[in-house]
């Protein structure tokens, strides 16, 4: 999706109290990725920021962050998996949806460049796979400790890594999408939420919203044997 861009005008600035969240967020808020060629692999910046990621796969802290003030970071994490998504076609069973911007067209996704049986995503290198998952991690985490959740831009990015042939890219994935549909803790709100909890998830127009519908209504009835749980943990 395409970077938010963030203004100061009617927003109050988090007080942050733990200096090792404050400085996390300063630090991912420094990274400025936003180009998305094939280069992109060998960016240090890039190795940097995967590696600061890895150490928050889980939530150190008590303070619930509002995820405004994280806008820069999620841009550069956007692009990053934009640029996984587009450079490695093969990492998904089903094709990306279609952007509305064509974005992912621009980046050099082709069409049928998608893996067609699982054996086709073992072409993926293992660094992308592992470059994937830390980041879902770092983002279910993060999701699942803010407010401000509309302003999350990887919603359409995380849908499609649903179809990854890889199980623990699918999973985190799943884990993510979870935690932008679930509303903030009331009890970690330094202040009350003025907005009601939205997100892209929540928005009928989006393919996004279409596809996850789609999965959700199943194939058939419990009473017949077919419902969803039955039908997405059989073995063939």
């Amino acid at each position: 999706m395409a970077p938010v861009k963030a203004t100061a005008v009617g927003i109050t600035p988090q007080i942050i109290d733990d200096e090792e969240l404050s400085k996390l967020q300063k630090t991912l808020n420094s990274f400025s990725i936003n180009n998305t060629g094939a280069d992109l692999n060998e960016s240090s910046e890039i190795h940097r920021l995967l590696e600061l990621l890895n150490n928050y796969s889980e939530w150190k802290f008590e303070e619930q962050v509002d995820l405004y003030e994280w806008i820069p970071a999620l841009n550069s994490i956007d692009t990053i998996l934009s640029h996984y998504i587009a450079n490695y076609p093969k990492i998904l069973l089903l094709k990306p949806m279609e952007r509305q911007s064509s974005s992912l067209r621009d980046r050099g996704v082709i069409k049928n460049q998608y893996a067609e049986c699982a054996e086709d995503t073992e072409s993926v290198p293992e660094s992308v796979i592992n470059g994937i998952c830390t980041i879902l991690m770092f983002l279910s985490s993060l999701l699942s400790n803010c407010t401000n959740k509309s302003v999350f831009n990887s919603t359409e990015e995380v849908v499609d890594l649903l179809a990854a042939g890889d199980d623990s890219i699918a999973s985190f994935a799943l884990q993510t999408l979870a935690h932008v549909a679930t509303p903030p803790a009331l009890h970690k709100q330094q202040a009350p939420d003025g907005n009601q909890h939205s997100s892209a998830l929540h928005t009928s127009k989006t393919e996004s919203h279409k596809r996850l519908v789609s999965l959700a209504r199943g194939w058939g009835s419990r009473g017949s044997g077919l419902g969803l749980y039955a039908c997405v943990t059989a073995d063939d």
